[in-house]
């Protein structure tokens, strides 16, 4: 697991450091500068030209110590500087006035096109307004240079908290970032503008990293064995009934992808309730599943059918390719009425949600244009603040939700969680069936919903990034996801 961290926490932590645990600044940007240093120069060679162009905060005091430093190791750097002199923060004139003490070149921003490596040091994760004039310029020209470019801490441009780009960014191809990663690089779009990003302990203390609470977190390659545990002396009642109540007539396929993810994430027993044409498809692909066919009443009740299988389920999985149906919204209703265990909401169930009391229980998988109908907020206005809005929406409706896009944000209990495997391959139909059916068999397995979502989200990633090596993520479909399933279960 590792957290990612705002503008505003790292500042806090920043200043933790210094104010509390008395680390001078001018410490704490020698170490940024020299943890940057030792990546551009195990890239870089000496007859290159090194050019760090740098603004007049202290991203551009970190810019200068690096000219120096590379100076001083043989390379041949040089120093640009952007803006007003008046403006230079006092740290960032200390190490220009050092750079230039060590006779490091001054030049102008003529020089971009002529650089073979730009160390990008204009903004940090400070930055809060759109950039404009001159600096819009010099980033416009880094961009259209055919330098390799390097960003300090952060491509200047991309909000440290959104990942926005506040009217144009640097597109860097690495980027060195310090202590820990920020929450701009992992969002979208700032992710595609960082390339690889380099995380550098310049050694902050941990008592100061401690002192942000509640910040948000991804998980790595070792949290696969957060995988619930499956005893030895069990049987298949042991590992939960999941109840799937998905797929109208010309919608089998959501309900076969759910049920079958289901399986491959260890329910012991599946039953499917749906209609009545899906039955020959849904036992013919998956003849271990259980098939129920909606009970016609004349008087359109629901309650007596749904009671009888609710009772028998630990699970519930409601909506994928459900409908909007009146029978449908009758089948919602009542299932959100009358069932208290573990439930993963999806698809049209959560259309069909509007407006319902939901409970902890309750796992909610929208995308933004379902959880726009949902919360009736603009999916624009979900996509630009998808952290905030996921954490507002999951504690007004008391629910788990993962809110689904190029990063997944999933919250509850007071946390949030970002997502960061899967790939473009996964925008295909049937591919958020799968992630409900998946969460849906690990809280058969006896995991609480917070944790189950997270895990289910990060494993259907991993999933699809694994099929994405195979097949290309041109032809990756829904069903490869479970197929490769096994690949990274195998490693548990």
């Amino acid at each position: 697991m590792r957290y990612v961290y705002t503008s505003d926490q790292m500042k806090s932590i920043e200043n933790h450091a210094m104010e509390t645990m008395g680390f001078p600044n001018i410490v704490l940007m020698e170490r940024a500068a020299m943890s940057a240093v030792s990546v551009i120069s195990e890239k870089a060679s000496q007859d290159q030209q090194i050019l760090c162009v740098c603004g007049t905060g202290n991203n551009g005091g970190d810019g200068a110590a690096v000219a120096r430093m590379l100076k001083q190791s043989g390379f041949s750097a040089a120093l640009c500087m952007v803006g007003d002199a008046g403006d230079m923060t006092d740290i960032t004139k200390q190490q220009v006035k050092m750079a230039l003490n060590c006779r490091v070149k001054t030049v102008s921003v003529e020089a971009i096109p002529s650089a073979d490596i730009i160390v990008d040091a204009l903004f940090g994760t400070g930055l809060s307004r759109p950039i404009e004039g001159v600096y819009a310029e010099v980033i416009n020209q880094i961009n259209q240079s055919e330098s390799a470019v390097f960003s300090i801490d952060i491509p200047s441009g991309v909000h440290a908290g959104t990942g926005k780009v506040m009217g144009t960014a640097v597109f860097a191809q690495e980027t060195i970032t310090f202590s820990a990663h920020k929450l701009g690089m992992i969002l979208y779009p700032g992710a595609e503008y960082a390339g690889t990003v380099h995380v550098a302990d310049i050694g902050l203390p941990v008592g100061s990293m401690a002192s942000v609470t509640n910040p948000v977190y991804l998980y790595e390659s070792e949290d696969i064995y957060r995988l619930p545990l499956r005893p030895n002396y069990s049987h298949k009642g042991s590992f939960g009934k999941v109840l799937v109540i998905a797929g109208s007539e010309d919608m089998g396929g959501a309900a076969y992808l759910t049920a079958k993810a289901a399986f491959s994430l260890g329910a012991g027993m599946v039953k499917v309730l749906s209609s009545e044409n899906n039955r020959s498809i849904l036992l013919g692909q998956l003849p271990e599943l259980l098939f129920t066919p909606y009970d016609e009443q004349p008087d359109g009740d629901v309650s007596k059918q749904l009671g009888e299988l609710l009772e028998d389920s630990d699970v519930v999985i409601i909506g994928p390719g459900l409908g909007q149906s009146r029978r449908a919204k009758q089948t919602v209703d009542y299932v959100l009425e009358n069932y208290k265990k573990g439930m993963v909401l999806d698809g049209d169930g959560i259309t069909l949600s509007e407006g319902k009391e939901l409970s902890e229980n309750v796992i909610m998988t929208p995308h933004l244009q379902e959880m726009s109908v949902f919360s009736h907020v603009t999916a624009e206005q979900l996509r630009d603040h998808i952290i905030t809005e996921a954490n507002r929406i999951s504690k007004e409706a008391g629910c788990v939700v993962a809110l689904k896009d190029a990063r997944t944000v999933v919250c509850g209990n007071s946390e949030t969680y970002v997502n960061v495997t899967g790939n473009n391959g996964m925008a295909t139909a049937g591919s958020g069936d799968v992630l409900a059916g998946m969460i849906g068999g690990l809280l058969a397995g006896g995991m609480m919903p917070f944790e189950a979502a997270k895990l289910g989200v990060f494993l259907h990633g991993m999933a699809g990034d694994t099929a994405a090596g195979i097949k290309s993520k041109y032809a990756l479909t829904a069903s490869d996801i479970i197929e490769c399933l096994y690949r990274i279960l195998s490693q548990v």
